[in-house]
């Protein structure tokens, strides 16, 4: 998706830098947007920070390279988006154990009757035929939860749960 907006970002003026793992567009105040591989934030200073897919992050990178680099902003933030997934000892599963980190989920209540196709749709946020076809395709399979309920395994939103009955 991105790289179809280098050239949009070109016409309006903004600089385009491009190397391997590593594209920036510069705005006319100096600001930029980078898009780059986790291992390639150290030494860098950063306003916000967006991840995608948090639960591939490891958590320790994140802590070691990717987290300092918000250090020098008045106001530095990281905004992490990821589906669920099992693997327990990632960036994600890190966070969401934490009851500072305010998370923000979208899925299937645990109680949620996997087989109910109305829990899909709720589940999903896109939904449309086709998604449903493959969704009763592998509605047996282990995953199913994880992936297409975007359920975390259990336990893993505790702190946040904790949170919520506090307020």
């Amino acid at each position: 998706v991105q790289s179809t907006r280098w050239s949009w970002a070109g016409e309006l003026g903004y600089r385009i830098g491009r190397m391997t793992g590593d594209t920036t567009v510069e705005w006319p105040d100096g600001s930029t947007w980078r898009t780059m591989a986790a291992d390639n934030t150290y030494g860098r200073s950063m306003n916000m920070l967006l991840v995608d897919e948090g639960w591939a992050w490891d958590a320790e990178d994140f802590w070691q390279a990717t987290f300092p680099t918000m250090a020098a902003r008045p106001d530095g933030q990281a905004v992490i988006f990821s589906a669920a997934h099992e693997t327990p000892h990632t960036l994600i599963a890190t966070l969401l154990r934490d009851p500072q980190v305010a998370a923000m989920v979208w899925a299937a209540p645990d109680a949620a009757d996997q087989r109910d196709r109305a829990v899909w749709r709720a589940a999903s946020a896109y939904f449309d035929d086709q998604r449903e076809r493959m969704m009763s395709l592998s509605a047996e399979q282990p995953a199913f939860a994880t992936q297409w309920l975007n359920q975390w395994p259990r336990g893993m939103l505790a702190a946040q749960e904790e949170w919520l009955s506090q307020q």
